[in-house]
């Protein structure tokens, strides 16, 4: 079973008014995005021992994100409102760790591979680069003096799998929480 994560998310965006109820919100976002998988180890490949115990494969993945989002407000001073777009992303780094359970298999495993965090290559040139997405989500919005703040959640559904070498549910759907100040001109 694989647990997914969002780490970070980081960045800025630009919102154009359509009309009093309507807007079209361009984002550029750093954002970090990974899953656990928890599995019993069986190595007799490498190590010789058989059963190695519960382990965790973390992957953690980087990327830049530019998130396209139509934007449905009410003309309300707190204003309600929801999104819906789609997100494009590129892949700028990737590490993986893994953790055992038990600290003689962890050695083990620490011994035999000199940096976990460039174990990943070696099924890494297999990782799809780009990853797409469909982003919905709600939030709401309210003006102090002359910025507006908003709070939001949304959910990013990715269509593309991680790597090709990985099951296709294996991909960078997120929930993610989010605040924001904007200045209006």
């Amino acid at each position: 079973m694989a647990i997914f994560h969002v780490w970070l998310s980081a960045g800025a965006y630009i919102g154009f008014s359509l009309n009093k109820y309507l807007g079209l919100q361009l984002e550029l976002l750093y954002s970090q995005n990974g899953y656990q998988i928890d599995f019993e180890d069986y190595d007799f490949l490498y190590t010789g021992w058989g059963y190695l115990g519960w382990a965790t494969n973390l992957f953690k993945f980087d990327y830049i994100e530019v998130p396209v989002l139509m934007k449905a407000r009410t003309p309300w001073r707190i204003s309600p409102y929801g999104i819906v777009g789609a997100s494009i992303a590129l892949l700028i780094s990737s590490k993986f760790g893994m953790i055992y359970d038990d600290s003689f298999s962890q050695s083990l495993f620490d011994g035999l591979v000199e940096n976990p965090s460039d174990y990943i290559n070696d099924w890494g040139a297999d990782l799809n680069t780009i990853d797409v997405g469909i982003v919905a989500g709600i939030g709401v919005e309210f003006p102090i003096c002359s910025y507006s703040i908003n709070l939001e959640t949304r959910y990013t559904f990715g269509l593309m799998p991680v790597s090709n070498d990985l099951p296709a549910d294996y991909t960078n759907s997120a929930f993610s929480f989010t605040g924001g100040v904007g200045y209006g001109f």
